[in-house]
């Protein structure tokens, strides 16, 4: 199975085909300008169990729902913290992205599986077999096409699964691009290039475009479209938030705590986007304004506890709270 090490700042990160993931965060300070809803500060965890190693969530409705890597299960969590699990048929499948599918449903990624699968409301699971052997199917997304997209990080393709058809077509990238997070936005669909350097972006018609980041340092990881229409992506290897025009400006942002390797990134209840801190050093939740004059400023909330906590997936739903998902103590998330 690919593998890939990069060492950062002292610090050894792996690459999604492994087993991955500063100083106390400065307080609160609200912001008075808000327009939308104000989030508090205020934590809740829940547990998930012995080494389930949540790893990515959604949110669909009042339910969230979260990938565990280690035990092979798909899971939801009410607002109120009851959790539900379903497994997934392929054993050791390493299930990684999720996503709302356009047709309801709970789409995933396979790490190890090799699969897409998808979860009913009935909660039966179907797997679907990507046409490339060790793929590392990683990331996964609705596109506006209503197609499932998704990185194939050790494949080197972005992959997309017509949910009617069940017919793959997969795009290939330059050898050791390692795409990681996608995400639908100007022009298609937006991807990050974790061994590449690059953000890049499909059209559904499979015409690709990259940009470069800065490729003596830049490890882009994760992406999402912000409320000025941009596109926003973590960058662990500078530890900042950019964002980036269709015409291929970035714009850096730099997260607070040092080494903290800025994760996924998701929007919020409010006029920002929300990612997490992966660091085994930093318990942090970081918020970045992406609309109005406090565009790119960044706050972030220290996660009460002890311990690693390796914090990854992050999402909003309908209780206007940001849950995450904490790997390193097996732990669900909120805050609000």
């Amino acid at each position: 199975m690919y593998l890939r090490n990069l060492t950062l700042m002292g610090a050894v990160l792996m690459s999604a085909c492994s087993m991955p993931s500063g100083p106390s965060a400065p307080p609160f300070v609200p912001n008075l300008a808000r327009t939308f809803h104000d989030i508090q500060g205020k934590f809740k965890l829940w547990s998930t169990g012995s080494n389930s190693y949540p790893y990515e969530m959604t949110a669909s409705g009042k339910l969230y729902w979260f990938t565990e890597k280690n035990t092979d299960n798909i899971a939801s969590i009410t607002t109120a913290g009851v959790i539900t699990t379903y497994g997934v048929p392929t054993q050791y499948a390493q299930p990684a992205g999720i996503t709302v599918g356009p047709d309801g449903a709970i789409w995933f990624a396979e790490l190890s599986g090799n699969n897409i699968g998808r979860l009913s409301a009935s909660g039966s699971i179907q797997e679907f077999s990507v046409p490339s052997s060790y793929a590392c199917p990683y990331r996964i997304t609705s596109g506006p096409d209503g197609d499932l997209w998704f990185t194939e990080n050790c494949a080197n393709k972005i992959g997309r699964l017509n949910p009617k058809t069940n017919i793959f077509t997969e795009y290939a990238l330059a050898s050791g691009a390692a795409p990681g997070g996608i995400a639908s936005g100007p022009g298609g669909l937006w991807f990050c290039e974790e061994g590449g350097h690059a953000v890049g972006v499909i059209s559904t018609s499979g015409k690709i475009k990259l940009y470069s980041v800065n490729p003596s340092a830049s490890v882009p990881d994760d992406i999402a479209q912000g409320y000025d229409k941009l596109m926003w992506f973590t960058d662990y290897g500078d530890n900042s938030v950019d964002s980036i025009t269709t015409k291929g400006k970035i714009t850096p942002y730099t997260v607070p705590t040092s080494e903290a390797i800025p994760l996924i990134i998701s929007k919020g209840p409010d006029e920002a986007l929300w990612f997490s801190e992966n660091a085994t050093t930093s318990n942090n939740i970081g918020e970045i304004i992406t609309k109005g004059t406090a565009t790119g400023k960044i706050t972030e909330y220290t996660v009460p506890g002890s311990g690693s906590l390796r914090l990854r997936g992050i999402a909003s739903g309908a209780d206007k709270a940001v849950w995450f998902t904490a790997p390193g103590i097996n732990s669900v998330g909120r805050l609000k």
